[in-house]
């Protein structure tokens, strides 16, 4: 196995690929009970999930985020920021 295709059978990333699908959720997307946090439905999910709406990458559309195992907590936070408008005020 060459190293290259060795870093991706551990989830290593070089850069190329399709990323992760990231969406972003809200406070207000969510339900918060006794027994935990309640996801949206799908109808819901798919409405956040417009391309209007800039709070979904796709990684089966070629646009997905690229993390690393090596990425610090906020490197990650960082990363989501960037690419992300609706997080860039976030801390």
């Amino acid at each position: 196995m060459s190293s290259q295709s060795e870093e991706h059978s551990r989830g290593q990333n070089d850069g190329s690929g399709r990323g992760k699908s990231v969406t972003v959720l809200l406070p207000s997307d969510v339900t918060v009970g006794k027994n935990g946090v309640f996801l949206p439905n799908t109808i819901e999910m798919a409405i956040i999930k417009k391309q209007g709406k800039k709070r979904f990458k796709s990684a089966l559309a070629g646009n997905g985020i690229h993390f690393s195992s090596e990425m610090s907590e906020e490197a990650v936070k960082k990363k989501l920021q960037d690419e992300f408008e609706i997080l860039k005020n976030c801390r």
